[in-house]
C-alpha cells in the first residue's frame, strides 16, 4: 500500500510512486540535508528533500515533481520534502522521526 503524507505548517511531505508526485527540474544537487538547506537559503526555494531512490537531496517548490525519464517513460521517485526554515538537525529529526513513524515507506516498492 502507498503512502502519501502531506502536512503543512513544518512537517514532512512524503511521495511514493503513483501518488502525488513532485517533478524533478535542473537543480543544484546536495550531499545532506546541511547543504541542501544552504541552497535553499541562496536560491529562495521553500522545501528541501532527499531523494530515496537516488540518494541525493536538493531543494523544490510545491509544484515539482520527482522523477526521471527512462526509454521515454517517467519512472516516479520517492522523496521525504520538508520546509526550508528548519535547521539541518531539524530537518534530520523530523526524517529520522518519519522514517521510525512509517518503517514500510523506506522500503520501497514491495
Amino acid at each position: 500500500m502507498g503512502l502519501d503524507k502531506e502536512r503543512r505548517e513544518g512537517e514532512v511531505i512524503a511521495r511514493r510512486p503513483g501518488l502525488n508526485i513532485r517533478e524533478r527540474v535542473m537543480m543544484a544537487a546536495a550531499k545532506s540535508w546541511k547543504e541542501a538547506k544552504e541552497i535553499a537559503e541562496r536560491e529562495a526555494e521553500e522545501l528541501v528533500f532527499h531523494n530515496f531512490d537516488t540518494g541525493e537531496y536538493g531543494t523544490c517548490s510545491r509544484s515539482k515533481r520527482f522523477g526521471c525519464y527512462r526509454k521515454g517513460e517517467f519512472i516516479e521517485e520517492r522523496c521525504i520534502c520538508i520546509p526550508a526554515k528548519f535547521t539541518a538537525d531539524e530537518l534530520e529529526e523530523k526524517e529520522k522521526k518519519f522514517l521510525e513513524e512509517n518503517p514500510e515507506w523506506g522500503k520501497g516498492e514491495e
